[in-house]
């Protein structure tokens, strides 16, 4: 930053770093960068992967179009929590998450969009891609 920066703009610089907007496959790799978002440099973390949502399933929760970043090292179901997940032949797309007797529940927080259940028994290996941690949408 040159030296006319404000004691504000130094400090931003200090706290901020650039994150990569990608594309995420279904094992949390990240492919095909699609641009950047600045994160706080405390949020950037190892493992945290980011691309763009689009779908009306996740309601006001996650709008069309908004950015998410996922902890990729988060794959460990916690019940009520919101995962990006990997659905064939949709592809990633992200939902609520319960843990049932029996099965996994998806929940979209749009109720136009059912839940539905996979049992334990068909979840797939790379199912959970990771937990959704921060999102960047408008209000």
């Amino acid at each position: 930053m040159d030296k006319g920066a404000t004691k504000a703009q130094k400090a931003a610089k200090a706290l901020a770093v650039s994150q990569p907007v990608v594309e995420v496959e279904k094992d949390g790799a990240e492919v095909s960068g699609v641009g950047s978002a600045t994160l706080l440099r405390e949020l950037r973390t190892p493992g945290i992967a980011s691309f763009q949502f689009t779908g009306r399933s996740m309601g006001h929760t996650i709008q069309n179009g908004s950015y998410v970043w996922i902890d990729t090292n988060e794959r460990e179901v916690v019940s009520g929590e919101v995962y990006a997940v990997w659905l064939p032949p949709e592809g990633k797309t992200i939902k609520r998450i319960y843990v049932g007797a029996k099965a996994i529940v998806c929940c979209s927080d749009n109720a136009e969009f059912p839940e539905f259940s996979i049992p334990f028994n068909e979840v797939k290996e790379g199912f959970i891609i990771g937990r959704v941690k921060w999102v960047l949408q408008p209000l």
